[in-house]
């Protein structure tokens, strides 16, 4: 082979090797760099403060509670509370009747992290509800808190309008009947207290009676 054939080669085979140096490098970097460096972890919701305004006794009121949740990456925030039928109401309860799920709205007046929560407990089963709070973002990453007081229900019994007018017609008789018996009474007492003078003989007036037998 010639000499200047064979520098060149030589000249060729050193541009080459300049030319893939830097990419063999940057390839070598990019497989040592570790895999999800840089991306930080979502963190769920935080739940600051629970608080119920109203808190019912009876089947058919309202419950009134505000909830002052955020996400610690500023993302939106959805705020739910759940009531559970707890204890002996809630064996055989179908899942529609003992679990009971009412969505926060948010309550920009309180705060700009607050939410309302309202429930109307008309239709519920009477019975013991253990409260939890459920607040969710985005990427679904959630913090729960349970109250620390149980909501306690009770039904009132209200009777139809027509046995409270039965009700009253029965006590109008009834008053009758006793105002009958008190006459009654009041009657016999005096016929009784009256002396008996049937059958007996008086002497006229100014006739002085005669003395009784003398007993031996």
């Amino acid at each position: 082979m010639r000499a200047p054939q064979v520098g060149f080669l030589l000249l060729l085979s050193a541009c080459l090797s300049l030319l893939l140096a830097p990419a063999s490098s940057a390839v070598s970097y990019g497989v040592q760099r570790p895999l999800g460096a840089g991306v930080e972890e979502n963190k769920p919701p935080e739940i600051k403060s629970v608080a119920f305004v109203r808190w019912p006794e009876l089947v058919g009121e309202l419950v009134v509670g505000y909830v002052n949740a955020s996400d610690p990456e500023g993302e939106e925030v959805s705020v739910m509370g759940v009531f559970l039928l707890q204890g002996e109401w809630a064996e055989g309860v179908p899942s529609e009747q003992r679990i009971h799920n009412i969505t926060g709205v948010p309550d920009p007046e309180r705060g700009p992290d607050c939410f309302k929560i309202v429930a109307n407990t008309s239709g519920w089963l009477p019975g013991a509800y253990k409260v939890v709070i459920v607040a969710k973002d985005p990427l679904g990453q959630k913090s729960t808190y349970e109250y620390e007081r149980e909501l306690m229900l009770r039904m009132e019994f209200v009777p139809p309008p027509e046995a409270k007018r039965w009700a009253l017609a029965g006590l109008g008789v009834l008053t009758c009947l006793l105002i009958v018996m008190a006459v009654g009474v009041i009657k016999a007492v005096k016929a009784k207290a009256r002396p008996r003078t049937r059958g007996l003989v008086l002497p006229p007036p100014g006739v002085p009676s005669p003395l009784p037998p003398e007993l031996y």
